[in-house]
């Protein structure tokens, strides 16, 4: 018993001092408080990968966050799958690309603004006002062939602006765009 009380109570003493550095803005504890929040973000699609990097600047109060996006090929290249029965046959119907292009960009916005949402609603003692969300994908230059991280979304949000949105009912491209965000075609 005398064990799980002092247990408890170095706890109940850590947590209360990694309270104390979150609210004193210190970058370490601001950036794990936010890694702790995206980490237990849920996301619909079966076998997305969250992969994000978290640095935080108290200056400004602001927090960047690099953020691995699905690539294009997550979105399936058919549209239908129907059963043929005079050919005792499964036939797919191919998506078309502009298309594929639109749910992608739909998924890319999706993720940049439901993760500027989960930071901007769980932040406390006011230490984020200004968030900064890079979306990247790892591909391969068409130009060289080589391997490259680029960025295929980018954009600053301050928190207020960011609050006063209804998500529900925005268009989620024009949104980032009117928040000035920079999306790759």
């Amino acid at each position: 018993e005398q064990a799980s009380q002092a247990a408890l109570g170095e706890y109940n003493t850590e947590d209360d001092q990694f309270q104390m550095a979150y609210r004193a803005k210190e970058p370490d504890a601001v950036a794990a408080y936010n890694e702790m929040v995206l980490a237990r973000s849920e996301h619909p699609t079966e076998g997305f990968q969250q992969n994000f990097r978290i640095a935080y600047n108290p200056d400004s109060s602001e927090l960047i966050v690099e953020y691995d996006q699905p690539e294009v090929q997550a979105i399936p290249k058919e549209a239908e799958h129907r059963y043929i029965k005079t050919k005792d046959a499964i036939e797919s119907k191919a998506r078309k690309p502009a298309k594929i292009k639109r749910l992608y960009q739909d998924i890319v916005a999706s993720i940049a603004l439901r993760t500027l949402h989960e930071l901007f609603e769980a932040g406390q003692a006011d230490t984020l006002a200004l968030a900064t969300f890079n979306g990247m994908v790892d591909t391969h230059d068409p130009t060289s062939g080589r391997e490259v991280r680029a960025p295929i979304v980018s954009v600053r949000a301050p928190k207020m602006d960011f609050l006063g949105l209804r998500l529900e009912k925005v268009d989620k491209l024009a949104c980032l765009r009117n928040l000035g965000a920079q999306v790759s075609n």
